[in-house]
Formats: C-alpha cells, sequence, structure tokens
C-alpha cells in the first residue's frame, strides 16, 4: 500500500508541465522500489504514461551511488571565465521512433556525468585563446560562428594547453542527455513549439523568412548567449542560435552500433555531427533528437559554433 502511494505521488511530481526531471534520479527510485532494474512505465511531458523499458548495464553506477557534484552545479574556468554546469550520470533514451529521418533506431544510453558549457564558446572566449575573431556577426556576447570542426579541434588542443586540461567537444549522446535534461517530448520545455520564442533562436516572425515562423524572439540573426530560458540543467541555447558541433564522425546508421554506456561513433569519413538547429532553421528541424551532418571537417558558415564539455 505505501509502495503504491508513493508511485503515486511521483507520477503525479513528474507530470507537472515544464519541470524538467533528472532521468536517472527517477529511474533510480524505480529500482529501489521495486528491486528489479526495470522501469515499467515513463511519463511523457505531456502526463501520459508510454511504456517502456529501462534497464541499468552491467557495472554502471547512477549519480546518486556517485560521489558527484549535485546536478546543475556551476564552474568557471580561471583562463577564460568560462562557465561549465554539471551533468549527472544518468540514462535515456536517445533518438526519436517517431521521426522519419537520421533520428530513428531509438535506444537506451547510459553515460558518465560531465562539466558542459553553460553557453556556446562566444566571440570574446574565442579570442582569448586564438587571438582572432572569424564571426560574420560580430559580438563579445555572441556565439563564435564560422568555424569548422577542425577550428574547433584547434582552439581546444590550445585551451587545454593554457588551462587545467580535458576539455573537447561533447559526443551526440552527451549533447542530446544533456539537451533533454530529463525531458521526453520534442523540446526541453514539452511538446508546444508556440513556446519556442521563450527558449530558443530560431525562424520567427523577425527573420527574412518570417512567414516560417510561430512567433517572435526578437532576433533576426544570432543572438548573444543566455537571452532565452535554459534547460532544467541550467543550459542555455541548446536549441537554436547557432549549430554546435560534436565529436563524433557522422554516420546515419551510427545508432544501430552505439554502446550502452558512453557510445561515441568515430568511423571513417570526413562528415561530422552538428546539433541543436540555429537562428536560420524551421522548429522542426531543431528537436532535442535532430542531428544533422557537415559536409566534411573544415566546413565554415555562419551557422556554425560549439560548446565545450570537460570530464569530471
Amino acid at each position: 500500500m505505501l509502495r503504491t502511494l508513493f508511485l503515486l505521488v511521483l507520477m503525479l511530481f513528474m507530470a507537472v508541465p515544464g519541470h524538467a526531471v533528472e532521468p536517472d534520479v527517477f529511474i533510480d527510485l524505480k529500482f529501489r522500489l521495486d528491486g528489479q532494474g526495470r522501469e515499467k512505465e515513463k511519463l511523457s511531458t505531456s502526463g501520459q504514461a508510454k511504456p517502456s523499458t529501462i534497464s541499468l548495464p552491467k557495472g554502471f553506477r547512477l549519480a546518486s551511488q556517485r560521489n558527484e557534484p549535485k546536478p546543475g552545479t556551476s564552474w568557471s574556468d580561471p583562463v577564460t571565465g568560462m562557465t561549465f554546469v554539471w551533468i549527472p550520470s544518468g540514462c535515456f533514451m536517445m533518438g526519436d521512433k517517431k521521426e522519419a529521418g537520421w533520428e530513428t533506431s531509438r535506444h537506451q544510453v547510459c553515460l558518465d556525468g560531465f562539466w558542459m558549457g553553460k553557453y556556446e564558446v562566444t566571440q570574446a572566449e574565442w579570442k582569448k585563446v586564438m587571438g582572432n575573431n572569424p564571426a560574420y556577426f560580430k559580438g563579445d556576447r555572441n556565439p563564435v560562428e564560422q568555424v569548422s570542426w577542425n577550428d574547433a579541434k584547434k582552439f581546444i588542443q590550445k585551451f587545454n594547453v593554457m588551462g587545467r586540461g580535458g576539455f573537447s567537444l561533447p559526443s551526440e549522446a552527451q549533447w542530446e542527455y544533456a539537451a533533454r535534461a530529463g525531458m521526453t517530448g520534442k523540446w526541453y520545455w514539452g511538446d508546444s513549439n508556440e513556446s519556442i520564442c521563450i527558449y530558443a533562436n530560431v525562424i520567427d516572425e523577425s527573420s527574412l523568412r518570417s512567414n516560417l515562423g510561430v512567433c517572435n524572439d526578437l532576433y533576426k540573426f544570432v543572438a548573444p548567449v543566455g537571452q532565452f530560458k535554459p534547460n532544467g540543467y541550467g543550459l542555455y541555447d541548446m536549441i537554436g542560435n547557432v549549430w554546435e558541433w560534436c565529436e563524433d564522425t557522422y554516420d546515419r546508421k551510427a545508432y544501430s552500433g552505439h554502446s550502452r554506456i558512453n557510445p561515441l561513433h568515430s568511423g571513417k569519413g570526413k562528415q561530422r555531427v552538428v546539433r541543436g538547429g540555429s537562428w536560420s532553421d524551421v522548429y522542426d528541424n531543431s528537436k532535442c533528437s535532430t542531428r544533422y551532418a557537415s559536409d566534411r571537417d573544415d566546413a565554415r558558415n555562419y551557422h556554425f559554433g560549439f560548446r565545450l564539455v570537460r570530464a569530471k
């Protein structure tokens, strides 16, 4: 009786619209209650139960079983002042089985905790490390763009020498896990496209293609970082503003070969994964599950930027 009552309270808590739930916390509570390592049902952002089976890979420990910082804890790099947010260890369902494209093969992934940039790398931060500014839309607090995957890797190499080291681009699994922040809908605020201008800088009524917008976010092009509401982990601009480079080599079938723990696709080829959409993309091309490929790893344009991660 007490077990049933506790589960009802937990499910009602998760059904609150817009509430970002830490996925590992929910899963861990269910494990401790039923003792079988399975999640019998998972709630969508609309509060409806969806059948799903979650089981922990052998040897993987959840955040509550580790000595980790609290989710959302921040840390600032002394060299650039760049702020990082702690993303806790946990498991989630990666991809979108409803999409008829590159996000299919929805599958469970479990990740060790990591630090992730609170914002996209800004032009001011780029200049501190590289001594130049390649961006088209100039502004110290604007995200740096016109940078290729190779450019981002050169920045990281130099940044690691200057500071504490350990920085890298996120894997696309890390990126999606951090972007969702425990949510299971299209975006980290739910499934409503009418809310997108509160959370993201995408094509809107102020853009050059205003007929494609559903609201007005007040920015025709890039916006300074941090102008929109963050997700549940305190990360800004995970959707829109600029596409963000990931470490992975792009492969349309990468998901089918993913490891269950900390997957990273590093196959042959020069195409690299970009995530999150940009100021010039429609909202349906900018979901948490959306994945695209660059033509090559030296491609530059004013839609491409990046943010960093760092292991514990």
